[in-house]
C-alpha cells in the first residue's frame, strides 16, 4: 500500500506506466483521517508515475517503484 497525507479533502490519483498509458484513476474522499492508502498489490514490479490532483486543482507528480520483494 502507498500512504499519503491528506492535506486537502478530495484527492484524485492517476496511475501511469512509464509509456504514459493511464492504468487507473482513484478518488479518495475525505474520511476524517490524516492518512489514506491505496492498494498496489495488483501491480507488476517496475516503475510507475503517480499524478495527484487535489480539489484546488494542484497537481503533484511522483515516481513509484514497486519491487518484487
Amino acid at each position: 500500500n502507498m500512504n499519503m497525507d491528506d492535506q486537502d479533502r478530495d484527492i484524485i490519483i492517476r496511475l501511469y506506466d512509464t509509456a504514459g498509458q493511464l492504468l487507473d484513476t482513484i478518488r479518495i474522499l475525505d474520511n476524517g483521517q490524516k492518512k489514506s492508502s491505496i492498494d498496489i498489490a495488483h501491480l507488476k514490479s517496475g516503475m510507475y508515475i503517480i499524478e495527484i490532483l487535489n480539489e484546488n486543482g494542484l497537481i503533484e507528480i511522483q515516481k513509484l517503484v514497486k519491487s518484487a520483494y
